[in-house]
């Protein structure tokens, strides 16, 4: 299963907001640093969910960037801190259904070059939202 294969089965298998994933086309379409972290050439550092790093540490903390699946929970369900978002993306992304499609999701958005991986990801979630839409009408 390729990154954005995996993407768009979380889309469905999982309940992403739709805000949220609308505000994750809008940053993948801005190169926004709130997907990329302290790096401005690559993704969050490997295993890294959100930043800062270390949630268990600094809960209360704002987030200031997150990977596109945090992202969706951070920005569509309005979640402010560090251990909002990670709760969230526990309780709704990595679930035993779904847990495999996260991984390779995340392993595929790690590895591949952001010039790569963020328009084959806009074209997923762009992919998403439509759907979600369409279901809604």
């Amino acid at each position: 299963m390729t990154g954005p294969e995996a993407f768009a089965f979380l889309a469905r298998a999982v309940p992403l907001p739709l805000a949220g994933l609308e505000a994750l086309a809008l940053a993948l379409r801005a190169d926004s640093r709130e997907l990329l972290g302290p790096h401005p050439d690559r993704p969050l550092e490997a295993g890294l969910e959100t930043w800062p790093p270390h949630p268990e540490r600094n809960p209360t903390l704002a987030v200031e960037a997150a990977s596109p699946l945090a992202f969706c929970g951070w920005k569509g369900a309005r979640l402010g801190n560090l251990a909002s978002v990670n709760i969230w993306l526990t309780a709704a992304v990595l679930g035993p259904e779904t847990r495999d499609a996260a991984v390779a999701f995340a392993g595929w958005w790690e590895r591949t070059p952001h010039a790569e991986g963020r328009p084959a990801l806009l074209a997923a979630v762009e992919k998403a939202v439509e759907a979600r839409k369409a279901a809604a009408a």
